[in-house]
Parts: structure tokens; C-alpha cells; sequence
């Protein structure tokens, strides 16, 4: 039975630094479970696609599992896993990477400046070959996957979204992608009219438009080819384009106490492409990656969203309609 929705990305070891000093090691993260996990609000018919090492926490997939994932397109490797990654969070809400496996080894002992320091020296990043193999290809998923009525392609690089790109557009799978670090201009134009829908940040927008305010950015990658562009402003919400009324619409972050970030905007791509698939309406949509962000701030790790369902995602998409209003 094919899934309804298939997320592709990754799957990461988190360690998470917030701004007050709290440490929370060796969390359940990556892109490609919190994703699934956004979607998993509003749909039972989830599956997610990635890669992982032979050491990944086998009860950090059971959960997803348990919770109904389809993980059978999840390729495990004959090696360690090396997508171990700090992300730290300074009082004004910028998140610094890690990626040194003996720097990570000291959090909770160094404080948040001394933390901060050595992120300015930089740090090592994961060995060249690793991220080659552990990128997912199309070629892996099961055959029934390409039954489904959509799919995510989560953060990543330009070289593996490109094969999922071109194979979802010839399928005329519809789609939403969240760029990575190196999409630029030049690429977003080569491939623009064939993505469906586009769901960058603040921070993918200054990189491939340069310093521009949220609704002209919109326009411009509207006019660049995209259809669909949803911003994703992390605690401001959202501001999304409908190509039917050629309006922008602004989504404001629904309240909670928020602990952790991390996630917040994978889990926001799949509750749209969740709401989108459902309602054919954008805005719609994303009052719903707007819900599913909320549950997944709420504490650390990807998992931590895997005690709610719709009925508890309806309630929060009740109440944020009403701050609409």
C-alpha cells in the first residue's frame, strides 16, 4: 500500500544548547523524521526516505515505527553514522552548528560563551565520503512510494534533490522542497517551474536573493518560476504566496512555551504539504506546518511530537484560525 506522504532528508544525532544553558545529548533529529513527523499530525499514511550508519539508535526509528512510519525506504550503512550535529541557540534566537564529536563531548561543562568562541574558530566538518554515502537516491524506495499523492524533500544539497526533483516532475508527483545552503539564484531559476511548492527560510532567502523584506522576496521567487512560496519567519510564523489570488498572507507562530527550535521547520513543511494535499490551499496549508511546528518546540527531540494526533493538531488549528481573524 503506498504511502499518502514521503519525506526525504536526513537523519541526525542532535545536541541541542538553548539559549538559557540547557543541554539535551544524543537526541532523535533530522530533517527527514521531523518532516514526517509535522505530516504524521494530519495523516496516519507517512513515510519517510534517508540514509543512516550501522550504530544509528535502533529505538530512535522504533518510535517512528510504532507511531505508524513507513520507514522500509530508510537505507542502513556498513559503517558508523556520522551526522552527529550541536545546535546551539544564543539569546537572540541565531543557531550556531557543531560538528566536532570532541567539542560535543564537553557540552554541558563549557557555558554558552565559551561554546560561542570556539564556534568562531570553526570546527571540523563531517568526512567528505560520508556525505556521499549517506545520500539518498530515488533508487531506493520502494516501489510503492511512488504511489503517493506527494512528497517533502527536506534541506539538503542541490546535487541530491536535483534526482528527485527531475523523477517527481516527470511523474508529476506534486512536491514541496526546502532548499539547501547551496541553492543560488542561478539554480532556483534552472529548476523553479518544476517545483510545485517552495518552502525556504529567512536564511536560504538572503543567500539566494540577498537582503530583501520577506513579501518582494516572495514575488521575486514567485517570478523566478515557483507557484506556491511559503517563508518560514521561525518565531514570527510565516508569510506564504497564492498564485490564485496573487495575495500574501501572513501566518503568525502559534503560542506556546518553547523550549527547543530544532525541527521547527522541518515540521512545519510537512504539515503543509500535509494541509496542502488536503485543501489545495496555501494558505491552509500552512496553518497547518504552523500547528505541527508548535508541538515540536514544545521539548526536545523529534520524537517528542509522536504523542499527539489530529485530534489534538485540530484543536491548535482551531485556535490559530481565530488569531487570524
Amino acid at each position: 500500500m503506498a504511502p499518502q506522504i514521503v519525506t526525504v532528508g536526513g537523519l541526525v544525532i542532535d545536541w541541542v544548547m538553548t539559549a538559557d544553558g540547557q543541554v539535551n545529548k544524543h537526541g532523535c533529529g533530522g530533517n527527514a523524521l521531523y518532516s514526517a513527523a509535522g505530516a504524521r499530525l494530519w495523516t496516519s499514511d507517512v513515510a519517510a526516505v534517508s540514509c543512516c550508519g550501522n550504530d544509528f539508535p535502533d529505538e530512535y526509528l522504533l518510535a517512528f515505527e510504532q507511531a505508524g512510519v513507513d520507514l522500509s525506504g530508510i537505507r542502513r550503512l556498513d559503517q558508523p553514522h556520522h551526522s552527529l550535529m550541536g545546535f546551539q541557540y544564543d539569546q537572540a534566537g541565531r543557531r550556531h552548528v557543531y560538528s566536532d564529536p570532541d567539542v560535543l563531548a564537553h557540552w554541558g561543562e563549557y557555558d554558552g560563551p565559551t561554546m560561542l568562541r570556539m564556534h568562531a574558530r570553526g570546527q571540523p566538518d563531517r568526512p567528505p565520503w560520508w556525505l556521499k554515502a549517506a545520500r539518498a537516491v530515488p533508487e531506493q524506495l520502494p516501489a510503492s512510494f511512488w504511489d503517493a499523492k506527494g512528497f517533502h524533500l527536506a534541506t539538503s544539497s542541490y546535487s541530491t534533490q536535483g534526482p528527485f526533483v527531475k523523477r517527481l516532475y516527470e511523474r508529476g508527483i506534486p512536491f514541496t522542497l526546502d532548499p539547501g545552503t547551496d541553492m543560488t539564484r542561478a539554480r532556483l531559476r534552472a529548476v523553479a517551474a518544476k517545483i510545485p511548492a517552495f518552502l525556504p527560510s529567512e536564511v536560504d532567502v538572503a543567500a539566494i536573493l540577498g537582503h530583501v523584506e520577506p513579501e518582494p522576496a516572495l514575488t521575486l521567487l514567485h517570478e523566478l518560476g515557483t507557484e506556491v512560496v511559503a517563508l518560514k519567519l521561525g518565531p514570527q510564523g510565516s508569510i506564504v504566496y497564492d498564485p490564485r489570488t496573487q495575495r500574501t498572507y501572513r501566518v503568525p507562530a502559534f503560542p506556546v512555551a518553547a523550549k527547543d527550535p530544532t525541527g521547527a521547520g522541518d515540521s512545519y513543511c510537512g504539515g503543509f504539504l500535509a494541509g496542502w494535499l488536503e485543501t489545495d490551499d496555501p494558505v491552509q496549508a500552512a496553518l497547518r506546518g504552523t500547528v505541527s511546528a508548535s508541538f515540536i518546540v514544545e521539548e526536545f527531540d523529534a520524537r517528542y511530537a509522536l504523542r499527539f494526533t489530529r485530534v489534538d493538531a485540530e484543536k491548535r488549528l482551531r485556535d490559530l484560525k481565530r488569531l487570524m481573524d
